[in-house]
């Protein structure tokens, strides 16, 4: 005010006021086209702040430049206001589609797209040939940012599978066993043998030890039991030679 208070005056004098019309209003700045970085500047220069900031993909915007902001440009606003901000994705682009390609085409695929490989996983597969891609992430024609990475996942083939140990078995249990194993029973061949039982599995190929894959073949052989022995002939022989025969022919 003036006269300022307590100043003595005239009746009638008039008193002149100064009224506030509250904070100076700070104008948006157009940071429309400039880099994140250089945009958040040129607000806090202005005395707002930056608020939501959401990507979108834009053909004219180079990637990581402002598509547009909210409030516009030379709004006038109080001091400390949030400035949102759309940031530039680039132009889409599209995902190729690299399923069942061998892995060295697929990575040339998704770098001629502008793209980048991501993470490699590899897992067994019976019926993907080794090292194609089996499956990838994001789909084919998935729109998405350039640079973005490719995770794909690609076929090792069948896992080795350990045949199971069947000698001693029966022949039943032998191919039951085989076949719960993924493999296929073999040809079976008998033999005699003094130390397994009639019946019963000697010996397997391939071995329990070794790593096949599924649907192998494992084949086995079956005991006679003893080979049987000949009878000697002694009949017009006498008793002595007769007994000394037999029992050199092992009875």
């Amino acid at each position: 005010q003036f006269p300022i208070a307590g100043t003595r005056v005239f009746a009638n004098s008039g008193v002149r006021l100064v009224i506030s019309l509250g904070r100076q209003p700070n104008t948006v700045p157009d940071v429309v086209g400039v880099t994140r970085a250089q945009a958040e500047a040129a607000i806090a220069a202005a005395g707002l702040v930056s608020g939501n900031v959401v990507d979108r993909f834009s053909a004219s915007i180079p990637v990581g430049h402002i598509v547009s902001q909210n409030p516009a440009p030379g709004t006038s606003v109080a001091r400390d206001s949030a400035v949102a901000l759309v940031i530039s994705m680039g132009a889409p682009v599209s995902v190729p589609n690299v399923v069942g390609n061998p892995l060295s085409t697929a990575l040339d695929k998704i770098e001629a797209a502008g793209l980048a490989p991501g993470t490699l996983t590899s897992v067994c597969s019976v019926t993907i040939p080794v090292g194609q891609v089996m499956s990838q992430i994001p789909a084919a024609t998935s729109s998405v940012a350039p640079n973005s990475t490719v995770t794909l996942v690609v076929s090792i083939g069948t896992r080795p599978i350990t045949a199971p140990e069947v000698v001693g078995m029966t022949r039943a249990a032998a191919e039951a066993a085989i076949r719960n194993a993924g493999l296929v029973p073999g040809n079976v061949t008998e033999q005699f043998s003094d130390t397994v039982p009639t019946g019963l599995v000697i010996s397997q190929n391939p071995e329990s030890t070794e790593g096949i894959t599924a649907n192998s073949v494992v084949h086995f052989i079956i005991s006679l039991g003893p080979e049987p022995i000949a009878v000697p002939d002694v009949v017009g022989k006498s008793r002595a030679v007769a007994e000394r025969t037999i029992t050199n022919g092992g009875f």
